[in-house]
């Protein structure tokens, strides 16, 4: 039996044309349907959706900042939405400092992951604190601008004079913290003498508060730096004294708070190989810990 016979039928009983004809009228009523049932969902009055929010003071870092944005920084400073009001405000800036590159260089003999700090000569980091309008979702995530605020990952903090990357770092409360003087025996490198001849001992370093929070305690030794230069006679490596730059030792007193990882001075780790910067009031010198006394009953906190 054909399918479509002579006639133009299917099976001898339906015409071809009268099914086409057919199949075209349910489609257009299901089309009408369909848009009427999307025109009555949409007519319907929406409910509004209710944004939870809380206000929050947050301590952050601002990193990467440049010399210019570093003078335009003020408390203050606001950040708006797209409505012009107020999501966040500097409420305090501390001092700037170098900003450091950290790089993972992977392990080694005797090094599970060693770390390679680089100290940025041109851009800064500052320790600001910001209060700000969050959005509570799903009960414990807090929201700035649609970015989640998460310890040690940045979120954008703009205004009108300029945009910077802030990352919420961890703020222990005053019971919390256990604060103590710790001994550093720290080396300033490559020092030019209109630097090096203002550093003394007895020189303080204070906070915001006018607390003081770090003493040079001692001035071990001051040298000539020493570079290495190539002798071109015999090709080989010597080691000559720089007479323009020089280098010192000294024993610097640090109040140090200690944190679950280690101790911490300004919110930069204490421990041999980091960079710690000492700014008395008529300098600010950066150099690298060579030494660390940690009292005994302290050790084991």
């Amino acid at each position: 039996m054909k399918i479509i016979d002579d006639k133009g039928r299917i099976f001898g009983k339906i015409n071809i044309i009268d099914l086409l004809v057919l199949l075209v009228i349910i489609g257009i009523v299901g089309m009408f349907v369909f848009s009427y049932v999307k025109f009555i969902e949409n007519s319907r009055p929406k409910k509004a959706e209710v944004k939870e929010t809380t206000s929050l003071e947050i301590d952050f870092k601002l990193i990467r900042v440049s010399p210019e944005v570093v003078s335009l920084l003020k408390v203050g400073d606001k950040q708006l939405d797209s409505n012009g009001k107020a999501i966040g405000e500097i409420t305090w800036i501390g001092e700037p400092k170098p900003y450091q590159y950290i790089f993972n260089m992977g392990s080694g003999p005797g090094v599970r992951v060693g770390f390679l700090v680089k100290e940025d000569e041109y851009f800064k980091e500052i320790p600001v604190k910001i209060k700000l309008h969050a959005e509570v979702r799903e009960l414990s995530g807090a929201y700035y601008n649609n970015q989640q605020l998460l310890f040690n990952t940045p979120v954008t903090f703009s205004t009108s004079k300029y945009s910077l990357l802030a990352v919420p770092v961890v703020a222990l409360s005053s019971a919390q913290k256990h604060q103590t003087w710790l001994q550093i025996k720290v080396k300033f490198s490559g020092l030019y003498p209109e630097l090096s001849n203002l550093i003394n001992q007895g020189h303080i370093e204070i906070d915001a508060e006018g607390n003081v929070i770090a003493r040079l305690k001692e001035i071990i030794s001051a040298k000539l730096t020493e570079v290495q230069a190539l002798k071109v006679q015999d090709n080989t490596i010597a080691v000559i004294n720089d007479p323009f730059r020089s280098d010192i030792t000294a024993v610097l007193d640090v109040l140090c708070t200690k944190m679950p990882d280690g101790w911490y001075y300004k919110n930069y780790p204490v421990k041999i190989g980091s960079q710690i910067t000492f700014s008395a009031e008529l300098y600010q010198v950066t150099g690298t810990i060579i030494g660390l006394n940690i009292p005994e009953e302290t050790k084991h906190d």
